[in-house]
């Protein structure tokens, strides 16, 4: 469970880099819910930095709802679209040490997710 994956985590950490998906999940809303907590206490022990990367399309059809699966979410909603641009914003990096606990630490990545957003709009 949580332990196995909290030690494949930092085993992967310590190799190299890690792409995580806070949110969880996705709900089809402008801004991003908020984060998961779990991967920021664990991330807090760490001296590893946080890089925050937002990504933007210019369609809504390409938010994946967890209504389907993600299989047929691209068949039926991305692929049989026209064409999507996505933005990739990537943000300053954050050290976690930084921060005095992992609330404040979470608090700043969706901070970060949500000021591109506000900055440059929803769509890209």
């Amino acid at each position: 469970g949580r332990v196995r994956a909290a030690r494949a985590i930092l085993r992967r950490i310590r190799r190299g880099s890690l792409i995580v998906f806070p949110e969880a999940s996705t709900f089809g809303d402008r801004l991003p819910q908020a984060l998961e907590p779990g991967l920021f206490r664990l991330l807090r022990r760490v001296p590893v930095p946080l890089v925050p990367v937002t990504v933007r399309y210019s369609d809504r059809r390409a938010y994946w709802d967890t209504d389907v699966t993600m299989a047929e979410h691209l068949r039926r909603r991305v692929l049989a679209g026209g064409p999507l641009r996505a933005r990739v914003h990537v943000g300053a990096a954050l050290a976690a040490a930084d921060f005095a606990d992992a609330d404040a630490l979470q608090s700043a990545v969706h901070a970060a997710f949500c000021g591109v957003i506000d900055e440059f709009g929803e769509l890209a």
